[in-house]
């Protein structure tokens, strides 16, 4: 699988099978978004009592239609954005494009392919409750291995993980109650690696796992679903 990091401003024309294109874009101008949505997305967008929550939806949303028009051929308001019961949204089955986008704490990232792809994005910060949170939703395997690590270590080293889960269980349409079932690598000097997944420790050979810095002071990590021919 080729990941290509694109420009925002000038989006791809099409995606062809074997490549994920990844963009980034800063959370600001909302009103140069808001003609892009829907009614029922502004309507949506209204309801946030929060300024910052609702430029958020507004710039993510805008930004997510611009960039499927380019790939479908349509204006950014005709784009048929499905969700599914946690609301994560997609595109009928017969567009054959598949995306996923994220944000935290003014950038939001998208990523557009031809199979099935997650994306997680996260300010790089220390985690107040982060042993709470291993506890609960990483392995006993990962929590061990936690542990084990110094403690100037576990900061980075439990975002790797959290951001890593979290793009493996939205390309497969779950959330975080779900993060014990994924393992992965998270260690410095690991690759990034799907190492198990459900109960399956072969299921790495299927994913397509990248961590990178998007931005000073953030961490981001991108899963995708390999083809049968990238095997």
């Amino acid at each position: 699988m080729l990941v290509l990091f694109c420009e925002i401003d000038s989006p791809k024309a099409s995606v062809p099978e074997g490549e994920a294109h990844v963009y980034s874009c800063p959370i600001v101008g909302a009103d140069a978004f808001l003609s892009l949505l829907t009614e029922e997305e502004r309507v949506r967008a209204a309801r946030f009592r929060v300024e910052r929550m609702r430029e958020q939806f507004i710039v993510a949303r805008g930004q997510l239609r611009r960039l499927l028009a380019h790939y479908l051929g349509l204006k950014p308001g005709e784009i048929p954005l499905l969700y599914e019961e946690n609301g994560k949204p997609y595109l009928p089955a017969e567009f054959e494009l598949h995306f996923n986008l994220s944000h935290a704490d003014g950038l939001a990232l998208f990523v557009v392919c031809r199979s099935l792809v997650g994306i997680d994005v996260e300010r790089a910060r220390a985690i107040r409750d982060a042993e709470n949170l291993v506890s609960r939703f990483f392995s006993k395997r990962e929590g061990v291995e936690f542990q084990a690590l110094h403690p100037d270590e576990r900061p980075s080293a439990f975002l790797r993980a959290w951001t890593r889960k979290e793009a493996v269980l939205k390309a497969t349409g779950r959330g975080v109650l779900s993060l014990d079932t994924c393992e992965v690598t998270f260690a410095e000097h690991e690759p990034a690696q799907v190492r198990c997944l459900d109960g399956d420790h072969s299921a790495g050979s299927d994913w397509e796992l990248v961590t990178w810095e998007p931005a000073l002071g953030y961490l981001a990590a991108l899963a995708v679903r390999k083809m049968i021919n990238d095997k």
